[in-house]
């Protein structure tokens, strides 16, 4: 049997995801859109939350439902990306 798929870098360019990172800018607790921190990435204000790139990550993981409920969120405000 042959197998195919397709790979795509989902957010930003499929759907534009509601999805949060949990991260400190300045010292304080922010939850951030994946653009503000695609912004923010290697700067010396951000860092993850409570030091942990885990807990600054949650929402982002396959595990329960927690992609479809982002991706149905996008989809119902009509948040699309530029391949969609």
């Amino acid at each position: 049997m042959k197998l195919r798929f397709y790979m795509f870098d989902w957010d930003d360019n499929i759907l534009f995801m509601p999805t949060k990172v949990h991260v400190e800018v300045d010292g304080e607790p922010r939850d951030i859109t994946t653009q503000e921190f695609a912004k923010l990435r290697g700067s010396s204000r951000m860092k993850p939350r409570n030091g942990d790139w885990a807990e600054t990550f949650a929402d982002m993981h396959d595990d329960g439902d927690l992609f479809y409920r982002d991706a149905l969120e996008a989809i119902e405000k009509g948040c699309f990306g530029p391949s969609y």
